[in-house]
């Protein structure tokens, strides 16, 4: 493995730049001064021995600190206690869990972060995890006290009583068990907080004729630090399908699903790999997708990611997994987003973010139909972002590289690889453009199998076409080096991005 490519595993694949630290690992105690139940660093780079530190909590509460001269804490190594003991990690910026850390008896945790600081997050990398033996344990996170729950049937139940409540997940769940779901399993309407800490529900299975069918049936909460594995969800006449949610959404954070959906009816729904859609101004940072999408009905707006999202943001996010969609006459896919609408705010934002996914749209019999590797149509701007999926459909279709069509779309520091199928409005980077204002925007003019960056032969300005031979040998011109890198054995050789490389 060369030397880059470590650097992107250890540091890059975090999600955040290296820091001064508190370090919890089972290297020796140094530069930490622990007294009265506080541990704080003293030291740009300190360590806490697991050994010592669960020492002190089986005879009471230590509060951990980064103090004046460190920022972050990260846990390396795991640790458990079985004392009924709080545990208070108290960081300048940011938490990070990398290992299992187990409260085994009754103890508690609080978890405050951005404490005096800006920028932080509480991240759940590798195998970090926070699980807890006892749901009646105390969890508090930046002063909101959380109700732990274990398993679907219990945060469906404590939702359901309290819609607006703050919800933690205590351990991984396998859903097998519990068979094929008819319904959404989180019915109520939810507009709380759910905190995965890192866990994960594996095997869900939803197969339904609702209206809107997805783990949760719609929201406008906040959901992070959560996985969905091996995931299956049918649905038959549905206008909104996501993994995560049929629609609906506030903020979703470090989340990740993988699965398969299938749409089969004759309505015509929204169907996103994470969320269907309808969201208005959500946020979406750091979120994964590998789902493949089926559809045989009329599928206005599909998306590896999204099916359709009214303004917002997406930011250091991906999405994989083929999409193939009996489209319509006036439906649009992506690889990321199938529609943006616009709202106050103005369309939805995408930032430091890509799709692998192959789309293939059936042909229709009029050109109204959109599909970009990226997105197909409606986004507002589009920065430091790339699409590598193949882009299949008829001969009156809008196909492009990057996007399916746009009016005054932004787009700057971006490029395109995947393979667009002839047609009449197909082009390396766009498919029916209007008014483009592009910067710095590339195509490979050998994959893409296109000589025109825009259908019809349009000239799209501040786009240019680049062999693959020159697209992977330096970055492109324009794009900043402290945001993007290259190196042969990552990403096919391709340009990725420093913080969401590859997966």
């Amino acid at each position: 493995m060369s030397q880059l490519r470590w650097l992107v595993c250890v540091s890059l694949l975090i999600g955040i730049p290296a820091h001064a630290e508190m370090s919890i690992s089972s290297n020796a105690t140094h530069d930490v001064d622990c007294a009265g139940g506080v541990c704080a660093a003293t030291a740009k780079s300190a360590n806490l021995n697991t050994g010592d530190l669960t020492q002190m909590l089986a005879s009471g509460d230590i509060t951990v600190k980064t103090g004046s001269a460190a920022t972050d804490i990260v846990v390396h190594d795991g640790f458990s206690w079985a004392s009924t003991s709080r545990l208070t990690l108290d960081a300048m910026r940011t938490i990070e869990f990398r290992k299992l850390v187990t409260v085994a008896g009754t103890g508690a945790v609080t978890l405050a972060y951005n404490d005096g600081g800006k920028n932080g997050d509480l991240l759940f990398s590798g195998k970090g995890k926070l699980d807890f033996s006892d749901v009646k344990s105390a969890l508090t996170v930046n002063g909101t006290d959380y109700t732990l729950v274990r398993g679907i049937t219990n945060l469906a139940n404590a939702i359901a009583a309290n819609p607006s409540g703050a919800y933690a997940l205590a351990a991984d769940y396998n859903a097998k068990n519990d068979g094929v779901y008819a319904h959404a399993p989180i019915r109520t309407h939810f507009d709380g907080i759910f905190e995965g800490l890192g866990h994960t529900i594996r095997n869900l299975a939803i197969s339904s004729s609702d209206d809107s069918v997805g783990f949760f049936w719609a929201t406008q909460a906040t959901i992070r630090d959560f996985r969905l594995k091996a995931a299956s969800i049918t649905a038959q006449n549905s206008s909104g399908v996501g993994v995560l949610a049929a629609g609906g959404i506030d903020v979703v954070r470090n989340v990740s699903v993988d699965g398969a959906i299938k749409v089969s009816g004759v309505t015509m729904p929204f169907v996103g790999g994470l969320i269907g859609g309808e969201g208005e101004n959500p946020l979406f940072t750091n979120c994964s997708t590998k789902v493949s999408i089926n559809s045989t009905s009329s599928v206005p707006a599909a998306g590896g990611l999204i099916g359709i999202s009214a303004g917002g943001l997406i930011v250091r996010s991906r999405a994989s997994g083929d999409i193939v969609s009996s489209s319509g006459d006036k439906a649009v896919t992506g690889g990321l987003l199938g529609q943006g609408l616009q709202t106050a705010q103005g369309l939805p934002q995408i930032q430091e973010s890509y799709a692998t996914s192959n789309v293939t749209v059936f042909a229709s019999s009029k050109p109204k139909t959109y599909a970009g590797g990226l997105v197909g149509i409606g986004a507002g701007t589009i920065s430091n972002s790339y699409a590598t999926g193949s882009i299949t459909g008829g001969n009156k279709d809008n196909l492009g590289g990057l996007v399916g069509g746009s009016e005054n779309t932004a787009i700057s520091h971006a490029y395109a690889v995947g393979a667009v199928s002839d047609s009449s409005y197909a082009g390396g980077v766009g498919g029916r453009i209007k008014s483009p204002q592009f910067d710095r925007v590339y195509w490979d003019t050998d994959t893409s199998g296109r000589t025109s960056a825009c259908g019809r032969d349009r000239t799209c300005n501040g786009a240019a076409g680049l062999t693959d031979a020159q697209l992977k040998s330096g970055l492109p011109d324009g794009f900043d080096p402290k945001i993007w890198a290259q190196d042969p054995n990552i990403n096919n050789g391709y340009p990725y991005l420093r913080n969401n490389p590859p997966q």
